[in-house]
């Protein structure tokens, strides 16, 4: 097998560098990375009988997971700006279906199948789900694309830095594209099937952090509701202002003014230099409540 071939030579490299004495990367996913490759060796070699002691490496194993994500205006850059519309339509493609780079630079066109795509990529072989805007570029797309590893990675690069997206790389397509599923309402499981993750608790330790933000920006949406349900017991709101409240989120000019309605703001503005607003001329006051207390006529006193 091809694949096996190419993960016992990144084996052996790592393997023979590392008995080289030549040190591990600084960056900490490549020296995890690193590490779990060379304990791996041991422990084949101590299953082989071909030694009898293993001197693995007992540092991070882990590393730190990198949380980029392509915001909407670089995506619509990226999918506008980038050169050959050849390799444009990989971009797109690459975005559509969350797929890794490698299950589908060669894609054979026996392996696409009505509304799913065939691929052997990381985790073997599995079947990629192919969106409405995913199925019309492969339609369009003649021939298939056919790209080696380094070339996507450096012409990636090169159009990323012409036009001028900061640390960007070709795998955050995929990321980015599990990040908005998420937050359009798809359930984690459904997620971590269409990226093809073996289980749920690999997604979740992906995009956990991604969503952290998210989760503030939901809290202080729900305080913000709960003050205005607050502020509607004790009466000291418009109902009609309420349903602006709630549908805007955020309302600045009445809480400004007082809670008091707009509408009666203008009023008041329009009428203030035509009468006086003095004490004696305010009406008095009765078994119902006035405009003037309330601050909006629509609204009777509670």
């Amino acid at each position: 097998c091809i694949r096996d071939r190419t993960t016992c030579d990144l084996y052996s490299l790592v393997l023979r560098k590392h008995l080289n004495g030549e040190p591990l990367p600084t960056n900490p996913t490549s020296r995890a990375i690193h590490i779990r490759h060379i304990n791996a060796c041991w422990n084949w070699g101590l299953k082989q009988g071909l030694i009898s002691e293993a001197h693995k490496l007992s540092d991070d194993t882990i590393g730190e997971a990198r949380q980029r994500v392509f915001t909407k205006s670089e995506l619509d850059l990226m999918f506008d700006k980038v050169r050959n519309e050849h390799f444009n339509s990989f971009v797109k493609f690459a975005y559509y279906t969350g797929a890794r780079s490698g299950e589908i630079r060669n894609i054979q066109p026996e392996n696409i199948t009505d509304g799913s795509l065939i691929v052997f990529g990381k985790t073997g072989r599995r079947i990629i789900k192919i969106s409405t805007q995913a199925s019309t570029i492969i339609a369009n797309q003649s021939p298939l694309w056919s790209y080696s590893k380094d070339y996507v990675c450096h012409r990636f690069k090169k159009e990323v830095r012409r036009l001028k997206i900061k640390d960007a790389r070709f795998h955050d397509l995929r990321r980015t594209f599990g990040l908005n599923l998420i937050k359009q309402g798809m359930s984690i499981y459904k997620v971590s099937k269409l990226l093809g993750h073996k289980s749920v608790r690999t997604t979740e330790q992906h995009y956990a952090p991604l969503l952290t933000s998210e989760i503030e920006d939901m809290e202080y949406k729900s305080q913000s509701i709960t003050t205005t349900k607050r502020m509607l017991e004790r009466g000291s709101v418009c109902r009609k202002a309420s349903a602006t409240i709630k549908k805007m989120k955020l309302a600045k000019p009445m809480m400004r003014r007082g809670l008091v309605h707009s509408e009666e703001m203008k009023r008041r503005r329009r009428t203030s230099s035509t009468r006086p607003r003095s004490p004696s001329s305010r009406p008095p006051s009765s078994g119902k409540a006035s405009s003037w207390l309330t601050g909006c006529p629509r609204c009777p006193r509670r």
